[in-house]
């Protein structure tokens, strides 16, 4: 990919995992590109150092999603205990995350969450998938063996520190949802100024 903004080994097979954009630069003039001047995607790395490693693309798009997830940034995995296991990636710019099945990469759920969801935490033992939302400034907790339903009520981070005019510009600057009217369902500002440029 072109920007590459999060990794993790998946402790299932130990293959790497890369969630990326990757920019359609070399694709000429806007009837070309149709709007999706980025694919977002997780990368798999497979294979060991001997042999270079081989790999494929997912891409959080249709068909393999019921719609588009714009800006992978945070991945973590859930161990089943029993061979199998879900892998979670958190979309900036759609407030959603995609869980894959990390051993075949098929799709388990999309969860909507909180706007900007930037950190992912699983507790394997308890089931239980946490997101962090940078702009709602909340953690929420997922039931993994309740299909992903909302656990409890979100909770809010303690304290703040940022000015409003800082959250009204970060809700616009990964916003990527056609709803909105900020992005295309594929792309927002922070797809090309990444992170804002200090934003990380």
């Amino acid at each position: 990919g072109t920007s590459l903004l999060a990794l993790a080994v998946n402790p299932m097979t130990g293959d790497l995992w890369v969630a990326n954009t990757d920019a359609r630069n070399r694709t000429r003039f806007e009837p070309a590109i149709a709007g999706r001047a980025f694919d977002n995607r997780v990368t798999v790395v497979t294979g060991n150092a001997s042999d270079h490693g081989n790999g494929f693309h997912v891409p959080l798009e249709p068909p393999l999603t019921s719609r588009s997830h714009a800006q992978p940034a945070a991945l973590a995995f859930h161990d089943d205990g029993h061979g199998g296991g879900i892998a979670y990636i958190a979309a900036l710019g759609t407030a959603t995350v995609v869980a894959l099945d990390a051993v075949t990469g098929e799709l388990v759920a999309e969860i909507d969450t909180g706007e900007v969801p930037v950190g992912l935490a699983v507790d394997d033992e308890n089931h239980r998938l946490y997101v962090l939302s940078r702009v709602d400034k909340d953690v929420r907790t997922y039931d993994i063996a309740g299909g992903h339903a909302l656990a409890a009520r979100p909770q809010p981070l303690a304290y703040d520190t940022e000015p409003q005019g800082v959250d009204r510009g970060r809700r616009h600057l990964y916003d990527a949802r056609a709803s909105t009217g900020a992005g295309n369902g594929n792309m927002s500002c922070a797809s090309c100024h990444i992170f804002g440029h200090t934003d990380a």
